[in-house]
Order: structure tokens, then sequence, then C-alpha cells
């Protein structure tokens, strides 16, 4: 029973493969290298929930459609929820009325 080798995620992709994971692994790098926000939404069916969600963007308005996404997907999520304040901060948790932007 001796110790097996160590098996790598990326050990046995074809090179195309390999340059799909590659690629997606820059552009969350970039995705990352953004400022981070924190977003306060709530629920269009029921008032009385809310709740908070982080998004990248290089500013606010970025960020927010980050969130959402783009096309029917992102329209759908539009109605379903809105956004009532966003915050520059690292997380959701510690958004608070100083670091609000407007």
């Amino acid at each position: 029973m001796g110790s097996q080798p160590v098996r790598r995620p990326n050990q046995n992709l074809s090179a195309s493969e390999l340059r799909a994971v590659n690629s997606l692994h820059r552009q969350h790098q970039a995705l990352l290298a953004q400022p981070r926000f924190a977003l306060l939404l709530q629920s269009n069916s029921n008032p009385n929930h809310s709740f908070k969600a982080s998004a990248w963007g290089a500013n606010a308005q970025e960020a927010v459609n980050s969130f959402f996404g783009e096309g029917a997907e992102g329209e759908h999520s539009r109605r379903c929820v809105r956004v009532v304040s966003v915050h520059s901060c690292e997380h959701p948790h510690q958004a608070n009325e100083s670091n609000r932007v407007n």
C-alpha cells in the first residue's frame, strides 16, 4: 500500500481543453483584479425579503450589470429583484452607510 501520486486537475486534457482551462483562469484572474462591490437586493414579489450579494466591476454600474448577466436570463433576474443600494467593500457583511456608492 504505497502512496499514490497526486493527480493534477489538468492532467490528461487535450490541447484544446487545456487552452480553454487556461483562458477561463485568465478571465477569472482579470475579474478578481477589479474592485468588488456589495449589492443590497430586494425581492419584487416580497418586499420583506432582502439579501446581499457580491459583484465585481470597474464601477458600481458595471458591478450591477455583471451580477444580473446579459440576455433573457438577466432580464428575468431584473424583474425578480431590484437593487436597493451598492456598497464599495470587500465582503457583503461589511456594507454600511459609510461605504455606500451613490
